[in-house]
């Protein structure tokens, strides 16, 4: 949530209001629909992109006639809360849609995503594409239906790391005690609380005076949003993050049939967009290592350790049959997705850390770490 933006912003014109006219190839005029979606994040975040990706292709796909106008930090940032806010504010008919991390549904009851945030399954960019892809995505959006919202896009975004503010954060001995700050979610909760720390929700307008003062001893970031300075360890991926777009029940049966069919092409062929344009770990990592960033690496046995220590989260979650299912089914594709790009890291962005650590063939692949190579260079 917080961190400087590293993905360029989409320039897109929107246009404010309910509705205006605009005028046809005819010379007349026709009225222009416009939609809000509510943001629950500001404007300088990474996923800012793919929904400007999504109101840019619905005016074209539309010719102008359906236009998206985006209500950044709709639910303010005064709360931690903020993603929950936008759901409820889009069930109650304030805005026609919502943008929002998945990991907030089971704080309103919604336990379908949860196998996204399965401890240390996700853990490559590739996986995390394959699954917004698949059936399995579309059967997570069908169960909005039951809150009354219409589900349009899953959309991948960026794997999360442990971002370590006052220590390393690579074994279950590094985060006993620790205060590591959360977006709010049942799951996340309990992955961290499995580690032995203690999960903290803050708002954004509080997180700034809290790591200042050490009030918090780490968060859960990706590496293109993670503070300075900061320690993070890059070899370990608690899960991947992905958005959810999403629309009023009403709002969307008001449209006329190609309007819906409008507003489906864009969801989807933003997802296709954020696949092909979504720069892997090996990409961010690079920018991650400026600006008194230090990169660690877990070693294999600690990485064993935090997926032991996890193993009761997998049975709260797979208490469900359909995440049991779900996770059941990622575990196999994961087998089967080739791994993500190496990263290539500098000896300086490791400083003291042995580089031998992170040299030689890969591991043999587990659940944690099956997806990770490392090559490291010179300066």
């Amino acid at each position: 949530m917080n961190g400087a933006r590293v993905l360029p912003l989409l320039a897109v014109a929107l246009l404010a209001g309910c509705s205006s006219s605009a005028a046809d190839k005819a010379g007349g005029s026709r009225a222009t629909t416009v939609l809000t979606v509510a943001d629950s994040d500001s404007i300088d975040q990474p996923d800012t992109a793919a929904i400007q990706h999504f109101a840019i292709q619905v005016a074209k796909r539309s010719g102008g006639s359906l236009r998206i106008h985006i209500a950044y930090q709709a639910a303010g940032s005064a709360t931690p809360y903020v993603e929950e806010r936008v759901i409820r504010s889009v069930q109650a008919g304030r805005y026609d849609l919502g943008w929002i991390g998945a990991r907030a549904w089971d704080e309103v009851g919604v336990n379908s995503f949860r196998a996204l945030q399965a401890p240390f399954l996700i853990t490559s960019t590739r996986l995390l594409d394959r699954v917004a892809t698949s059936p399995v995505a579309r059967e997570m959006l069908a169960s909005l239906s039951s809150r009354h919202v219409v589900g349009l896009a899953l959309v991948p975004d960026l794997l999360r790391h442990p971002i370590g503010i006052t220590r390393r954060l690579a074994s279950p001995t590094d985060f006993a005690g620790a205060r590591i700050r959360i977006q709010p979610s049942k799951t996340t909760a309990a992955l961290v609380r499995s580690l032995g720390a203690v999960p903290v929700e803050l708002s954004n307008s509080q997180v700034g005076f809290s790591i200042g003062g050490k009030r918090v001893d780490g968060e859960e970031l990706a590496l293109a949003n993670a503070v300075s300075p900061s320690i993070i360890t890059v070899n370990v991926a608690f899960f991947g993050k992905s958005l959810t777009l999403f629309a009023n029940e009403q709002s969307f049966s008001r449209l006329t049939d190609e309007q819906r069919r409008i507003l489906r092409a864009a969801a989807a062929g933003t997802v296709r967009h954020v696949v092909a344009k979504y720069p892997p770990d090996a990409i961010l990592a690079r920018g991650a290592c400026l600006n008194r960033r230090r990169l660690v690496l877990a070693t294999a046995a600690e990485r064993a350790a935090l997926l032991r220590a996890a193993q009761p989260v997998y049975r709260m979650l797979e208490a469900d049959p359909q995440t049991r299912r779900f996770i059941e089914q990622i575990q196999a594709w994961k087998r089967a997705t080739s791994p993500d790009p190496p990263l290539v890291l500098k000896p300086s962005c490791m400083r003291g850390q042995a580089a031998a650590r992170a040299v030689g063939a890969p591991s043999p692949a587990t659940l944690l770490d099956g997806t990770y190579r490392w090559v490291l260079r010179a300066s």
